[in-house]
């Protein structure tokens, strides 16, 4: 089985999930532990559950897993 991050798709999620990171750094303390807590938690979620779904034994939980991170 390929590696995941040979993954273009895999990449560009990890890139959304660092992108996001960034522009939340920047907001003042009260944004941030309000609505950028969880920006940052649902954009990392994204590869977080590709990588679960990846490593999968059926494609039938493959497919699913991915269709989360969608």
């Amino acid at each position: 089985m390929k590696d995941l991050s040979s993954l273009r798709i895999y990449r560009l999620a990890v890139e959304i999930g660092d992108i996001v990171w960034h522009i939340v750094e920047g907001w003042d303390n009260f944004s941030k532990w309000t609505i950028g807590k969880q920006l940052v938690d649902s954009s990392d979620g994204i590869a977080a559950t590709m990588i679960e779904g990846y490593y999968r034994n059926s494609k039938g939980d493959q497919r699913k897993f991915f269709r989360y991170a969608l």
